[in-house]
């Protein structure tokens, strides 16, 4: 095999491990990819990815920030970055490279979700929810942008309307445990006990998926094609 069907081979192997989340397997079989043909931007991309998932920050970020430097068209790469910065507790910074993507895609439903996540942490609520509008004027099926504009409208005591978001989510994504943990939370918030009480007990299955509460749910970036 020649170089360039060999790294294709890790390729296409670290995108398959990423998909199954095996991010450990991912990180080698990409680094084995470079080997044979290093600078790729696409797997440069991927790597990140899988090493933000791994919480090797800095790792992570030298090559999201290498894959810009070869594409800077490179979309996927800004929303690691972005991602990045607010692992590391930077969330200007984060929301600058989230803009970014979507100055390069426009279209880019989960840059816009992951930049409402943020101005959520900034308390800046009602950004968010353009945000997430934004999301899911883009992709209606979106489930996660659902869910974060549900807790924004919790923290705003909008309790109803928050509960129809996170109704909508779990129609969408029926065994995604976080919906029914923020809609049991703000069940009891309303005084439902009858039927909050049930779906606060999911908390186990979702300890199960190590999944956090909140709008903390990210999509990162990924490239598909060598």
């Amino acid at each position: 095999m020649s170089n360039f069907e060999l790294a294709k081979k890790y390729f296409f192997d670290g995108l398959s491990s990423i998909k199954v989340e095996n991010f450990l397997q991912a990180e080698y079989q990409l680094k084995q990819s470079l080997f044979y043909v290093p600078d790729r931007g696409s797997t440069l991309t991927n790597l990140s990815l899988a090493q933000l998932k791994l919480k090797k920050l800095s790792d992570a970020k030298v090559n999201a920030s290498k894959a810009i430097s070869l594409e800077p068209e490179n979309s996927e790469a800004y929303l690691n970055l972005g991602l990045i910065e607010r692992e590391l507790k930077n969330p200007l910074s984060s929301l600058e490279y989230f803009q970014y993507a979507l100055n390069l895609n426009p279209n880019h439903h989960e840059a816009w979700s992951n930049r409402g996540n943020v101005l959520h942490e900034l308390w800046r609520y009602d950004e968010a929810l353009v945000h997430f509008d934004n999301a899911l004027g883009i992709n209606p099926d979106y489930h996660e942008a659902w869910i974060n504009k549900g807790v924004t409208l919790h923290e705003l005591k909008r309790y109803e309307d928050a509960v129809v978001h996170f109704n909508k989510a779990i129609k969408l994504r029926p065994d995604f445990y976080q919906a029914y943990w923020n809609k049991s939370i703000t069940l009891l918030h309303l005084g439902n006990y009858q039927d909050g009480w049930p779906l606060f007990e999911k908390r186990w299955e979702l300890a199960s998926q190590n999944t956090q509460i909140g709008n903390t749910l990210n999509r990162v970036g990924l490239a598909t094609n060598l």
